[in-house]
């Protein structure tokens, strides 16, 4: 990216299903990272799906093509594809996935009227609406339903679910800070301002 986020980091690694279309995204400081986030990938994936990982798709750069990841892949039997130099269509999918996070987080930004610092904050709103938005991939369910195998509708893990396009609509808007930890609500809210930034 242009300029640094607020975290710090300069990059952010974009991982696409191929079947469900789920993304992850992972921030980096700095390319060298990308074969932890992959490992931390793999582990996730496997965990979270039960299934294992068959092939991993990546372009010629030398943030995946290099011992250390090759390694990686090799001990969990995970086929490595690799694209042509300078065909992108070989890698479509992620290809597609990228472009068009980064254009609905530069236009989270410049709706917002939020400075590009915050890049790294409106790429992670992106991927959650993607997430949460109808594909033609799977049908009659979200990329995050068919990647967990678990639907949305209703309450999940606490509270209730917001839908794509409720957090799209609160995405830079002015809000209250809460204290979770006080027992009497009308005690809880905070004086201070604050903007929303999932």
């Amino acid at each position: 990216m242009e300029e640094k986020s607020i975290g710090g980091s300069n990059y952010f690694l974009t991982i696409v299903d191929d079947f469900t279309r789920y993304t992850q995204v992972y921030f980096l400081c700095s390319k060298d990272e990308v074969y932890d986030r992959i490992s931390e990938f793999i582990t996730q994936a496997e965990r979270e799906t039960g299934l294992k990982l068959k092939a991993i798709r990546s372009d010629n750069g030398t943030e995946f093509v290099n011992q250390r990841v090759e390694k990686l892949l090799k001990s969990k039997g995970i086929k490595h594809q690799r694209s042509v130099v300078m065909v992108p269509q070989q890698n479509g999918v992620v290809e597609r996935a990228q472009r068009f996070i980064a254009e609905r987080a530069r236009c989270t930004l410049a709706d917002a009227g939020l400075p590009k610092c915050y890049w790294a904050e409106a790429v992670s709103t992106a991927v959650y609406l993607n997430n949460r938005s109808p594909t033609k991939s799977v049908k009659n369910m979200m990329p995050i339903e068919a990647w967990t195998g678990k639907l949305l509708s209703g309450p999940v893990e606490g509270g209730n679910h917001l839908l794509a396009k409720d957090l799209s609509r609160l995405t830079g808007a002015v809000c209250r800070l809460a204290d979770l930890r006080v027992d009497h609500m009308e005690y809880a809210y905070l004086k201070a301002l604050a903007l929303f930034l999932p």
